[in-house]
């Protein structure tokens, strides 16, 4: 694989995607239960759902299905994840290291960016509770009402590139899914995976991540600071 520490001291942009390496989004408000409050709103507006969705535990899940089945509600559906995700991130986890290495890509002058499939409201709240907003140079959250772009549509990753003015090829990506590695390989974005769990770390190298680290920790020591 690819070296870690060279890697990211020819990067000129870092970015961050949000659930996961910077913080635990739903930790003080379970996800599965947000699902459950986008499908009675939608239940209510067509009827009894498919037991396909019905059982649905991933909010993201929930989004996706319903711009492919009726895209005329999506922006309702929408609507109650951004209020919910507005919440969630009052009681969200940190990532332990993550705070930090994000104030250290910064000083060490690369642009930074959350690149996430989470709504830019909520993790602009984020930011500013915990302090991060003047490290974080730009925020390229869920396009709301089009769930279709988000990752492993590269779109937020083209964007965090354009706004930034650098070349994709000099920009990596710390995220936590499989989608975010598709979505860097569409990007031409250096993808570097995170996960504590050994078997997430699996797939993420078979997705094709170049470097996989198991605490957001390592991109302290191996930049060198």
């Amino acid at each position: 694989m690819t070296d870690l520490a060279g890697l990211l001291r020819a990067a000129e942009a870092a970015f961050f995607d949000f659930d996961g390496p910077i913080c635990s989004v739903f930790a003080g408000y379970p996800a599965p239960d947000v699902a459950v409050e986008m499908l009675k709103v939608l239940g209510a507006e067509v009827g009894e759902l498919p037991e396909v969705i019905a059982r649905e535990t991933d909010p993201m899940e929930v989004l996706r299905w319903t711009d492919l089945t009726h895209p005329r509600l999506v922006s309702l559906v929408d609507d109650v994840l951004c209020a919910a995700e507005s919440v969630a991130v009052e009681s969200a986890a940190p990532a332990r290291f993550a705070h930090a290495a994000i104030e250290d890509a910064q000083r060490r002058g690369q642009a930074t960016a959350v690149v996430s499939n989470n709504s830019g409201p909520a993790i602009e709240k984020y930011l500013r509770s915990h302090g991060l907003t003047s490290f974080v140079d730009f925020v390229a959250g869920r396009p709301y009402g089009e769930p279709a772009r988000m990752k492993p549509n590269p779109d937020a990753l083209i964007r965090a590139v354009n706004a930034l003015g650098v070349r994709p090829e000099s920009a990596v990506l710390i995220g936590d899914t499989v989608t975010d590695v598709e979505a860097c390989l569409l990007a031409d974005v250096h993808p570097i995976g995170y996960s504590e769990r050994a078997g997430r770390r699996a797939e993420l190298v078979d997705a094709g991540a170049e470097v996989v680290i198991d605490s957001m920790g390592a991109l302290l020591t191996e930049a060198g600071v």
